[in-house]
């Protein structure tokens, strides 16, 4: 009988190296239905009859992101066998929070810790039979980059398969917040429905989708709401937040008893980094400051000039080569249009000044005249079509700048810490703090 496993992780933790090695040359690449994320298929090299998904990188479960969504729905509804939850080793604690949630979905899984050279690198341990025992579930060693305990990896799959996730005291919540969940789950069990912990918590927090699928009534609604409010009341905060920081207290308490750091006093880089881009206080200005310097370079300077030679220059009337002669022909341009009411001067011509390259609405201009083309055919197509196409491509180099620069702060982790410091205020407003960039 096949076998489906999923792997999912944090953006960026290996996830699609480890696959690539998992499945080597048996795979598809295509797109989720309905969105442009790439979706990878493929079958384990050593047994064809096990099929794996690379699923979207995600650092939550939370419904915001069209990842996030693709990534939750494949869980909730595909049902896969096994999940595969590939971990940076080297930044435990935060993808730990995403493992949280996937052992709430009682599924089977496996915990790969990869990059876990980085971690020996440090002088780091991260006790493996103890995060087994505290998550309930195999957790191992591997380097997908090089390829070090793959086969290991491979023969737990095996074994693991039939290996249900338990919730652990280790993942459970106060003794408040676990009150809440067995109030609605004693209000909605009356009916016969049996509801997963994953399902519990996500009514605690008003996901609709949730509440819609498990039709609950109106009155099971009601009492819902009043058992959520009252928990809000008691902690002065939203249920949704409620959940990440009872999260957050349960990801640190695994991390204090698995992670072995040295004994040297001294913060980590990572760490004195977000003591400052994530302090009460800094955080804003930090921010603001970076948008700041995001917007400058995607607007001003090269990006500018490159989308000004493309507009103005390829794709309108043209430009010198290398630039030799430009300044020059400017100033005498500028001249002439500053006595153009006294026509004491003749218009200057760009060939004297360099070499000049004809822009493509100039050559087809041109080359229209020639063949006596139609004066209002002509301006459809030079000042029309032409034009705007290159005014639509000039803000290529922009958008290049731009998303690169926010790729690389996606890659640093600091896009992360933006929804962090940006999630209390936006929550006030129904909103993540993901939504806010």
């Amino acid at each position: 009988m096949p076998l489906k496993l999923a792997l999912t992780g944090n953006p960026n933790s290996g996830k699609t190296t480890l696959f690539n090695i998992l499945t080597g040359s048996n795979q598809t690449i295509g797109n989720w239905p309905g969105v442009t994320v790439e979706k990878k298929e493929g079958r384990l090299v050593s047994d064809k009859s096990v099929f794996i998904y690379d699923l979207p990188g995600v650092y939550s479960l939370s419904p915001y992101t069209s990842e996030e969504i693709i990534v939750r729905n494949f869980l909730e509804n595909e049902r896969p066998d096994l999940i595969i939850n590939i971990i940076d080793a080297s930044n435990l604690e935060r993808n730990l929070y995403l493992t949280t949630q996937l052992l709430e979905l009682s599924i089977p899984t496996v915990i790969a810790l990869n990059m876990i050279d980085i971690v020996k690198k440090r002088g780091e341990r991260i006790d493996t039979k103890e995060l087994s025992k505290m998550l309930s579930c195999p957790a191992l060693e591997i380097s997908a980059a090089r390829g070090t305990g793959i086969k290991e990896l491979i023969n737990t799959i095996q074994h693991a398969k039939q290996q249900k996730s338990i919730i652990t005291d280790y993942l459970k919540f106060d003794i408040k917040t676990e009150k809440a969940l067995y109030d609605i789950r004693r209000s909605i069990s009356n009916d016969g429905v049996s509801l997963t912990r994953h399902e519990l918590i996500k009514i605690f927090e008003k996901d609709n989708k949730t509440v819609k699928a498990l039709k609950i009534n109106k009155a099971q609604r009601s009492n819902i709401q009043k058992i959520i409010e009252k928990a809000e009341n008691e902690a002065s905060d939203t249920a949704e937040n409620i959940i990440i920081t009872q999260r957050y207290i349960a990801v640190n308490n695994i991390c204090k008893k698995c992670l072995h750091t040295p004994a040297s006093g001294k913060k980590s880089i990572s760490d004195r980094i977000d003591s400052v881009v994530t302090n009460r206080i800094a955080a804003y200005p930090v921010f603001i400051l970076i948008m700041a310097m995001i917007y400058v370079l995607s607007l001003g300077g090269f990006s500018k000039s490159a989308s000004e030679f493309i507009s103005s220059g390829v794709f309108k009337d043209g430009w010198f080569l290398f630039g030799i002669g430009a300044r020059e022909y400017a100033a005498e341009l500028n001249e002439y249009l500053n006595d153009e009411k006294t026509l004491s001067l003749n218009k200057p011509e760009p060939s004297e000044y360099g070499i000049w390259i004809p822009g493509v609405q100039s050559m087809a201009k041109q080359i229209l005249k020639t063949v006596n083309c139609n004066s209002n055919i002509s301006s459809l197509i030079t000042d029309g079509m032409l034009l705007g196409l290159g005014t639509v491509l000039g803000f290529i180099p922009q958008m290049f700048i731009l998303f690169l620069c926010l790729s690389l702060l996606e890659d640093c982790g600091y896009m992360a810490r933006i929804a962090f410091i940006t999630d209390k205020i936006l929550s006030r407003f129904g909103l993540s703090g993901k939504s806010f960039i």
